[in-house]
């Protein structure tokens, strides 16, 4: 029986884009530990966030690394999460993302537990047949996950504020929202819809508030609102992975923190914006 309060982080870091959704989860990491949570931190490494899950159990996995309509995979571009018999053919910005799953792995380990994986069209395929196989919920998205857009200039330092030529932070931010809510004992459906909210928020200070007149705001908006459009949820939505209640017990050390690989968004309308994706 997966235990509440505890968490598994699997925090790729290892090439340009993965570092802007990991910065998010070890600022959370810390959040959690202070609350009391026992949060196991990985580089995302294959053999580390299988020790992890088999040494504590967790309620909650949460990962960044890049994904396909059946797979997510692991630091190095590894296959950790299967599912077999699915085919992709995934149109994003004037191209298309095309994989075929051909085995099972690792649909067992996460039974009963809530899984989160900020990637590219994972929540395509992969999350209900997770949610299927007995997982108890699943947060991702049925297409590519747009990390950030750049208008001028070169990439910021990961947990950078937006300003108005860039923009790498409200992107993952947003999606981090949902985990805050879980770490404060909200169930999945208020994680959701907190991730929504928080979107929303950026998508208006584009579109008709205080950012609305930065050159970077046309891009922004458009690829917040494409994240938006493309979050699912699956499973149960009352699910409430961590208590309110701090526990006594001690979170654990970090594992490590290293890295994994992803890719750029090549389509004409990613060139214009420096637009990158898992």
């Amino acid at each position: 029986m997966p235990r509440t309060n505890v968490l598994v982080f699997g925090e790729e870091a290892y090439d340009l884009a993965t570092p802007y959704g990991s910065c998010f989860m070890k600022k959370l990491a810390e959040e959690a530990k202070a609350r009391g949570k026992t949060v196991v931190e990985t580089d995302g490494d294959v053999a580390a966030m299988d020790n992890a899950i088999a040494q504590y159990d967790p309620a909650v996995f949460y990962a960044v690394g890049h994904g396909q309509c059946c797979i997510f995979t692991a630091k190095g571009a590894v296959p950790y999460i299967e599912a077999a018999g699915y085919s992709c053919n995934v149109h994003f910005a004037c191209d298309y993302y095309r994989y075929t799953c051909t085995q099972n792995l690792r649909l067992e380990k996460f039974v009963g537990r809530h899984v989160h994986l900020l990637s590219c069209v994972t929540g395509l395929n992969l999350g209900p047949e997770l949610v299927r196989r007995g997982a108890r919920s699943f947060i991702g998205y049925k297409n590519l996950f747009v990390v950030g857009v750049i208008v001028s200039g070169g990439w910021p330092a990961p947990c950078t504020p937006p300003n108005q030529y860039v923009d790498c932070y409200s992107f993952c931010d947003s999606d981090c929202e949902g985990e805050r809510v879980i770490v404060r004992g909200g169930s999945v459906g208020e994680a959701v819809n907190a991730m929504r909210k928080k979107f929303q928020e950026y998508i208006d200070k584009y579109t008709r508030g205080e950012w609305k007149d930065w050159p970077v705001a046309y891009w922004a908006s458009l690829y917040l609102q494409h994240n938006l459009d493309n979050l699912v949820a699956y499973g149960d939505m009352n699910f409430r992975p961590c208590s309110e209640a701090v526990p006594m017990y001690m979170a654990i050390p970090a594992l490590a923190v290293l890295a994994v690989p992803v890719g750029a968004v090549v389509a004409e309308e990613g060139r214009k914006a420096g637009l990158w994706r898992w």
